[in-house]
């Protein structure tokens, strides 16, 4: 089955939060897929999720889930990700994002496709913004396809106070 009119890629990254983060941050952004090879335009999405840092020694894990639509090609999914923030200083970090995603067109469960994806941006905080833009490479995983998507992602961090002026 190609990648046709019920196909999604929804909305992956999520926002990387600062090592000295809250428990959750709210995340909203917009994406636009293309088909490789070619680059045909396939599809514009937008999507609104949650995500929760986890820190570690070495950087930042931020697990997340969205949910994600495309008013343009009447589709609808999930999708769930994994950050691993790499601080490069205060206010930016580098961003390695690994994602799942469900799309379907309406509510037909039995057209669904499943994507798995591999990204990489940089994250710029503002307080308790976060901008993340990214490009993120997926293969369709009951499809033969892939997508090429660049997105831009904004998070904001839930109860950091002005502790992250």
């Amino acid at each position: 089955m190609k990648i046709g009119y019920g196909a999604i890629i929804g909305a992956m990254m999520m926002a990387a939060i600062p090592a000295n983060a809250a428990d959750i941050a709210l995340n909203f952004g917009a994406l636009e897929n293309r088909v490789l090879p070619g680059g045909e335009h396939f599809g514009s999405y937008g999507y609104f999720g949650v995500s929760s840092p986890i820190e570690t020694d070495f950087a930042v894990l931020i697990p997340g889930l969205s949910i994600e639509g495309s008013e343009e090609l009447g589709s609808w999914g999930l999708v769930g990700t994994l950050v691993t923030s790499f601080g490069l200083g205060e206010n930016s970090a580098f961003d390695v994002v690994l994602t799942v995603i469900h799309d379907q067109p309406g509510f037909d469960g039995s057209k669904a496709v499943f994507l798995g994806g591999i990204g990489a941006g940089v994250s710029l905080f503002w307080g308790n913004w976060t901008i993340s833009p990214s490009l993120n490479v997926f293969q369709g995983l009951n499809i033969d396809d892939q997508l090429f998507t660049p997105l831009i992602n904004f998070g904001y961090l839930l109860g950091a106070g002005d502790s992250a002026e």
